[in-house]
C-alpha cells in the first residue's frame, strides 16, 4: 500500500467491480489495486448504498450562485 496515493474515479470503480466479482475478497483487492482494506471497504459500501456516483471525489465543490447567501455572494464579488 502506498501512503497518500490518489486514485482516479476509474480506478475506484474498477477496484469496486473487481471486489464484488471476487465475492468481496478485500485482501486480494487491496494487494492488486494497492489500496488499504479500509479504503476498498468504504468504496464498496458507498457503491452499494448510493451507486456509482458515490465514488466520485466531491472535495472542493463550489456552491452554485443560487445557493449562495448574501455574505457569500458579497465575498465572491470582492474576489
Amino acid at each position: 500500500m502506498t501512503k497518500d496515493r490518489t486514485s482516479t474515479f476509474e480506478e475506484r470503480v474498477q477496484a469496486v467491480m473487481d471486489c464484488i466479482q471476487s465475492g468481496k475478497d478485500y485482501q486480494h483487492i487491496m494487494e492488486t489495486h494497492r489500496v488499504s482494506y479500509q479504503q476498498i471497504y468504504s468504496w464498496v459500501r458507498k457503491f452499494e448504498k448510493d451507486g456509482i456516483d458515490a465514488l466520485m471525489d466531491r472535495r472542493g465543490r463550489q456552491k452554485p450562485v443560487e445557493e449562495l447567501t448574501d455574505t457569500e455572494s458579497f465575498a465572491l464579488e470582492l474576489k
